[in-house]
């Protein structure tokens, strides 16, 4: 009876083809676990997947370092990007859960912003701070990385902000809006960030020797599609005058 002869994979070493043929479980250092060469994972398995503690490389140069579990990123971990001169800056530090931020975190986008709050599937969701480039601040409630709820909103190179009601990253509902620079508060109902019916009154508390309420000019209102809604509204017209000349007839004065 012959010998069965074995076929290897010559681009591959013996040590690799070895572990390959292993369950790896415990503490594993550089271990490669794509065949990929430029990502590398060091830490523990648990049934030949990642589970634990370890650090992984990717191939986009972020890394991660953290917890595991089944082969994803679970539990508390740091995903970072490396910079010139080996140093690292980063990205996300925060509760994971199946490869996703989910949970308690802080982000650093790439144009300075930062975001400190609550997470659910990598996107902003529930009561968090958000921190714009601009200076700009909201603090409040968020649904699927979209402001949405009880939030304020504080603009920053005046300082004025607003507080209430948000649908879909825009002011809607009721809420009040603080002009510093008057000491008033407009406090009504908005629609898209569009105030629709407010009223401003004196704020007692930044104007406490105001003897008289402080003249402030209505912020003007502006139609979406004049053009359309004046066309329409002209439509209409005409078709009134039409069946008003219908039911009422011009008298021929006959001499």
């Amino acid at each position: 009876m012959p010998f069965l002869k074995i076929k290897y994979d010559r681009t591959k070493t013996l040590s690799r083809l070895a572990e390959e043929r292993v369950i790896r479980n415990g503490f594993r250092p550089g271990v490669y676990d794509t065949a990929n060469n430029s990502e590398k994972y060091i830490g523990e398995y648990r049934n030949d997947k990642k589970h634990g503690k370890g650090i992984q490389t990717y191939e986009n140069g972020t890394i991660y370092e953290g917890d595991w579990a089944n082969g994803k990123r679970n539990g508390h971990g740091i995903l970072s990007k490396l910079l010139c001169h080996n140093e690292r800056q980063r990205i996300y530090t925060g509760l994971w859960k199946n490869d996703k931020p989910t949970g308690f975190g802080l982000l650093v986008y790439d144009n300075g912003g930062v975001y400190e709050g609550e997470f659910k599937k990598g996107l902003r969701h529930g009561v968090g701070s958000m921190y714009y480039p601009t200076g700009a601040i909201y603090l409040g409630r968020w649904n699927r990385d979209k402001r949405d709820g009880i939030g304020r909103f504080v603009i920053g190179s005046s300082g004025n902000f607003y507080e209430g009601e948000y649908k879909d990253n825009s002011k809607n509902g009721r809420g009040r809006f603080f002009h510093l620079a008057t000491g008033q508060i407009q406090e009504g109902v908005w629609y898209d960030d569009q105030a629709q019916v407010t009223v401003f009154r004196d704020d007692d508390k930044r104007r406490p020797f105001a003897q008289y309420r402080t003249p402030y000019p209505m912020p003007p209102l502006r139609l979406k599609y004049p053009r359309e809604i004046y066309n329409e509204r002209a439509l209409e017209v005409m078709e009134l005058a039409k069946i008003y000349h219908e039911q009422n007839p011009p008298e021929l004065n006959i001499n």
